[in-house]
C-alpha cells in the first residue's frame, strides 16, 4: 500500500514537473527577451535579434540545468521507493517463510519436522530482525519436545536425542548472533554441543549426562542442579558459571575454566578434583545457609 502511494505521488509530481517545464521554456522563449533586451537601445534589427537569441540560449541552459537538477531528485526518489518495495517484498516473504516453518514443526512427519528447524536457522541467517524470535521458537521446541525416556535406556552411557531434538541442538550449536539462549529442564543426554557459544544460558536442571561440550563457552551459564555426569567438557568455558546442585561425577575437565564459578555443597565434582584450586568459588553455600537459618528463625 505505501508503494503504490509512493508511486502515485512520484507520478503526479512528474507530470507537475511536466507542466513547469513547458511554462519555463514559454517564458524563456518570450518573456525573458522582452526584459532583458529594451525597447530603443539597439540600433539595428540585427543586433536586436542576435541579442534576444543569446538571452534565449541563457535561459535555456539554466533550464537545462534545472531539469538535470529535477531529473536527479525523481530519479533518487524513484529509486528510493523501489528499495522500499523491495524490502517490503522480502518482509513479507520472510514472514511466510516463518509461519510455514512454525507450522510444521507440529507436523507427524518427523522429516518435515526437522526440515522446519533448519528453514528457521536460514531465516536467522537471512533476517536480523527475526534472529531472537528464530532462537526462541527452536529452545521452545527443544524444552517442550526433550524429554527423558519413560523406561531405562538399555546403555545409559550411549543415549542420543531423537533426530529431531538433534537438528534443533545442530542449530544451537551454529548459533552465533549472541542471543540468550534457554534451555532450563531439557533432557539432552549425549547431545553433542562441542564448540557451543551459550555465554549466559539458562540450563538449569537440565540433562546433560554423557553431553560432548568440548570447547564449550558456559561463561556466566546458570547450570544449577543441571546433570553434567560423564559429560566431556575439556578446554570448556565455565567462567563465572553457577554451578551450585551441578553433577559432573564421571565428567572429563581438563583444561575447563572454573575462575569465579560459584559452586555449593551439593556439587558433585570428578574423583579427585579440586575446583578451588581450578578457580572456583565455595560461596553459594553461605547464602544457602543464611536463607535456611532466615527459614527457621520463627
Amino acid at each position: 500500500m505505501t508503494s503504490r502511494l509512493g508511486s502515485r505521488r512520484l507520478v503526479l509530481w512528474s507530470a507537475a514537473g511536466l507542466l513547469v517545464l513547458i511554462a519555463l521554456i514559454v517564458f524563456a522563449f518570450w518573456v525573458v527577451p522582452l526584459w532583458l533586451v529594451p525597447e530603443g537601445e539597439l540600433q539595428t534589427g540585427a543586433q536586436r535579434l542576435k541579442a534576444e537569441s543569446d538571452v534565449r540560449s541563457a535561459a535555456l541552459q539554466v533550464i537545462a540545468g534545472l531539469v538535470v537538477a529535477a531529473g536527479l531528485g525523481l530519479t533518487a526518489r524513484s529509486v528510493a521507493l523501489t528499495a522500499r518495495a523491495i524490502d517490503l517484498t522480502r518482509e513479507g516473504q520472510v514472514t511466510d517463510r516463518y509461519t510455514q516453518a512454525v507450522e510444521q514443526l507440529g507436523h507427524d512427519g518427523l522429516a518435515v519436522r526437522i526440515g522446519a528447524l533448519y528453514a528457521l536457522e536460514r531465516i536467522a541467517d537471512d533476517s536480523e530482525r527475526d534472529r531472537q524470535m528464530v532462537i526462541e521458537v527452536v529452545t521452545a521446541y527443544i524444552r517442550e519436545h526433550a524429554k527423558p525416556p519413560t523406561s531405562p535406556p538399555a546403555d545409559i552411557g550411549k543415549e542420543q536425542p531423537s533426530p529431531d531434538i538433534a537438528a534443533a541442538v545442530n542449530v544451537v550449536r551454529r548459533w552465533r548472533w549472541g542471543h540468550r539462549v534457554d534451555l532450563e529442564g531439557a533432557y539432552l543426554a549425549g547431545a553433542r554441543l562441542s564448540g557451543v557459544r551459550l555465554p549466559g544460558a539458562v540450563l538449569s536442571r537440565a540433562t546433560l549426562a554423557g553431553a560432548r561440550l568440548a570447547k564449550a563457552d558456559l561463561s556466566s551459564a546458570f547450570l544449577n542442579s543441571t546433570d553434567l555426569s560423564r559429560a566431556r567438557l575439556p578446554a570448556a568455558d565455565l567462567t563465572g558459571a553457577h554451578l551450585e546442585g551441578a553433577k559432573f561425577d564421571g565428567a572429563t575437565l581438563d583444561r575447563a575454566v572454573l575462575t569465579d564459578a560459584s559452586y555449593s555443597r551439593w556439587t558433585v565434582w570428578p574423583e579427585g578434583l579440586e575446583p578451588e584450586a581450578r578457580g572456583a568459588v565455595f560461596e553459594a553455600y553461605n547464602r544457602e545457609a543464611r536463607a535456611r537459618s532466615n527459614q527457621a528463625t520463627p
